[in-house]
């Protein structure tokens, strides 16, 4: 296998505990990737956050925290393509109802004009097209996409 895409990810809510967020959002990513970088596999991806940062990894907000984490971790394995996508808020079909999200959504979209490129909703299918993108031809080493760059796909 030569490509990893990962796009593993919870809520506070859905996780049900901080723990168990840090499970699903760190921890099982970071064994993905140590298994198959050990399967000889050149490329990993992964879907994280647009406030994600290494230096989120010492502030209080705990969903910045975990995403920063991954990166940094992710970071530190021998690898040769590493693709850190940093979506802002996420539109696109889901299996369960987020009113919140909904809303945001919808507000967001409403005043696109107003809200710098960077901040704006993307839809899910630009971050996959994006990633697939990217794994055509990765440079080496860590890449880091940020979400008015996912905008053009």
């Amino acid at each position: 296998m030569d490509h990893i895409f990962c796009t593993l990810g919870s809520t506070m809510k859905k996780a049900g505990s901080k723990t168990a967020f840090a499970e699903i959002d760190h921890h099982y990513p970071l064994l993905i990737a140590k298994y198959f970088y050990g399967q000889q596999t050149t490329l990993f991806a992964i879907v994280t956050a647009m406030s994600a940062n290494e230096a989120f990894a010492d502030i209080a907000v705990f969903y910045n925290q975990i995403k920063g984490k991954i990166e940094k971790d992710l970071s530190n394995l021998d690898d040769q393509h590493l693709g850190l996508f940093r979506p802002s808020m996420l539109s696109g079909q889901r299996d369960e109802c987020r009113l919140g999200e909904q809303l945001g959504t919808i507000v967001m979209i409403a005043l696109a004009f107003m809200i710098p490129k960077k901040h704006q909703v993307i839809q899910a299918k630009k971050v996959a097209k994006a990633m697939l993108f990217y794994a055509e031809n990765p440079p080496v080493g860590v890449s880091i996409i940020q979400s008015d760059q996912l905008q053009n796909y």
